[in-house]
């Protein structure tokens, strides 16, 4: 799957075979993907894990498109690179407690990159009893531009990976969810499953987008799980404070009305007319 940045909107999706190894189908999923969009205009920066890092697909997508991954740990130049930095070349950030990081230019398997080697804090607490200066990860790209995709850019891009697809399909992993019950018998049935499956998290992170959109634009908030005010809640917080809507009988009015909480006509309040008037908010 694809997805538009913190979005989580997605934008392509494709069934595998459950022998299909990343580092070979990162490639063939981005080309088709790029056959689809070629007449759109804007810069395109694709973000993936470690397993898009090849000599193979790193050198046919740096003539395309331009990629922000990290750099496995098994690369050799990798190791020989944490033990040569002294610490003094890291810098810090308040903004981003916990990280240092340095940038240095880099070429690799052909291809020109710029590496940005970071020192992560709570990396290095969990990795306390491994090897030393395991708290340590690479993240390359090959937009060499850094007027335009800074160091610091870099390394919020490839954190963000994980609030796209995992945070969206994650529910599958859930014991509970009985995911490995289900039993499609023919590759439409598993395909058709996928699409409802897509359409699903586009509405969601739709939804997601447009309620924080208009939070921001209003300078309004919703309570959180803490009771404070947040103006980023996330679908699935929503839908639990959406619980219990109902319909009840009213004197007068033989089609009765919707009753809600004041927070759950709050929120109602911030998407469209269309929505509104399926729950009678003016």
């Amino acid at each position: 799957m694809i997805t538009l940045h913190k979005s989580r909107i997605p934008v392509w999706i494709e069934a595998l075979d459950g022998n299909t190894v990343d580092k070979t189908s990162f490639s063939r999923t981005i080309d088709a993907f790029l056959k689809q969009v070629e007449e759109s205009d804007g810069l395109r920066c694709f973000v993936a894990d470690s397993a898009l890092y090849t000599k193979k697909t790193i050198g046919e997508l740096s003539e395309k498109v331009q990629w922000v991954t990290r750099v496995p740990e098994t690369v050799g130049l990798l190791k020989k690179l944490l033990d040569e930095i002294p610490a003094e070349s890291f810098v810090s950030d308040p903004e981003r407690p916990g990280y240092r990081w340095c940038e240095l230019g880099s070429t690799f398997r052909g291809v020109r990159q710029r590496w940005v080697v970071v020192f992560s804090q709570s990396a290095r607490d969990r990795e306390a009893k491994t090897l030393d200066r395991k708290g340590f990860f690479v993240v390359a790209t090959n937009a060499l531009d850094d007027t335009r995709l800074s160091g610091r850019d870099l390394l919020d891009l490839y954190k963000a990976q994980g609030t796209s697809i995992e945070l969206g399909f994650r529910f599958l992993k859930d014991p509970l969810f009985f995911a490995d019950a289900f039993f499609r018998k023919s590759e439409k049935r598993i395909m058709a499953l996928t699409m409802v499956m897509a359409i699903a998290l586009l509405i969601y992170a739709l939804a997601e987008e447009e309620l924080r959109e208009t939070l921001k634009k209003l300078r309004e908030s919703l309570p959180d799980q803490k009771k404070k005010p947040t103006s980023r809640p996330t679908m699935r917080w929503i839908f639990q404070l959406m619980d219990n809507i109902h319909w009840k009988p009213s004197r007068g009015d033989p089609g009765g009305e919707v009753w809600m909480k004041d927070v759950q006509r709050k929120i109602v309040s911030f998407f469209s007319p269309e929505v509104r008037k399926i729950y009678g908010v003016g």
